[in-house]
């Protein structure tokens, strides 16, 4: 994992990957050890910013990998992301992401 924020293991045991604005869009972060099986990818909205969150999954240049993207920006790209899709990521203000 780099650039991302871990909390280590989340419910089912595996890794919690958190994303937000805290990343720079021009060095967007990289899961490399995300198990679809296990780990969870969460993102983190500023809910008074004034825009509804559009989340999305968008094919990368890298063969197997993938984007998450927040209102069209590029949070961080997913490595062997088999078949991620925005359903896979939750998306949750600060304070929810406080109480997951």
């Amino acid at each position: 994992m780099i650039g991302t924020e871990s909390d280590g293991q989340d419910q089912t045991g595996g890794e919690l990957f958190a994303l937000g604005d805290w990343i720079d869009p021009r060095d967007p972060a990289t899961i490399a050890d995300y198990d679809a099986w296990e780990d969870q990818i969460v993102v983190v909205y500023d809910p008074d910013a004034g825009v509804a969150p559009r989340l999305s999954i968008e094919p990368s240049e890298t063969h197997g990998a993938a984007w998450v993207v927040l209102n069209g920006t590029r949070l961080a790209e997913v490595l062997g992301a088999g078949s991620l899709a925005a359903q896979d990521v939750l998306l949750l203000t600060p304070a929810e992401f406080a109480h997951f």
